[in-house]
């Protein structure tokens, strides 16, 4: 109930709701047309990848009309049924993906993939389109592989989601209201700020210097 409670709070639970995501979303239906948008609707509202019946192109229509859907966005099921997650990197382009035929009901059994950055990474990192080719719509894991957090085994969930951020006390389950860049007090842990400031005649010059302290560029997404 915890848990649940948390995930409510999430931007997980409002994925495919928020009025960014509808103004991206309509954007890329009236430029690219339905059926090459249904990637958005795949990480937005996973659902579709592991409920039987649930198709992409009619969510993807409903959305787009704004219609009120059967859907809840990233829920419990999205990450506690997925085992695998293949990684199709290229040092330019690289892009994660979810293998479909992998993914199984019930199996809530924290697994090691559950708590690496491949889970994140299969919507976290990801060209539009779904391929090499595609721009970019955010490059978190491309980002992370060149960090040193990777050698150290420190995964994504160690900070949104652990104690390493203080967001946890340690041993305490995982914290699932996975804050970001949308919580204050997260984004101030994430960025380290010096401010020199000094008196040259009538004039004050300040210098700002902003260190990026996250497994990522920031921002990102």
């Amino acid at each position: 109930e915890k848990q649940y409670e948390q995930w409510k709070q999430s931007y997980h639970a409002r994925s495919h709701t928020t009025p960014t995501f509808y103004a991206m979303y309509r954007i890329t239906v009236y430029e690219k047309g339905l059926k090459e948008s249904a990637y958005c609707v795949e990480c937005h509202a996973p659902e579709v990848k592991v409920r039987k019946g649930t198709d992409a192109l009619k969510l993807g229509q409903a959305l787009f009309d704004g219609e009120t859907v059967d859907n809840h966005g990233v829920t419990c099921v999205v990450c506690h049924s997925t085992i695998h997650g293949e990684l199709d990197f290229d040092p330019t382009l690289g892009s994660m993906k979810n293998d479909a035929d992998r993914i199984y009901f019930h199996r809530i059994k924290l697994t090691d993939f559950q708590k690496s950055y491949r889970l994140c990474g299969t919507c976290h990192d990801y060209n539009a389109g779904g391929s090499k080719e595609g721009p970019p719509c955010c490059t978190v894991t491309r980002d992370y592989l060149k960090t040193p957090l990777v050698k150290a085994g420190i995964h994504c969930q160690d900070c949104h989601m652990g104690p390493r951020m203080g967001l946890q006390p340690a041993g305490e389950p995982a914290n699932h209201t996975f804050p970001g860049q949308r919580f204050p007090d997260f984004v101030k842990k994430a960025i380290e700020m010096e401010l020199d400031a000094q008196q040259k005649g009538d004039q004050v010059v300040a210098t700002v210097s902003l260190f990026n302290k996250a497994g990522h560029s920031i921002p990102n997404g």
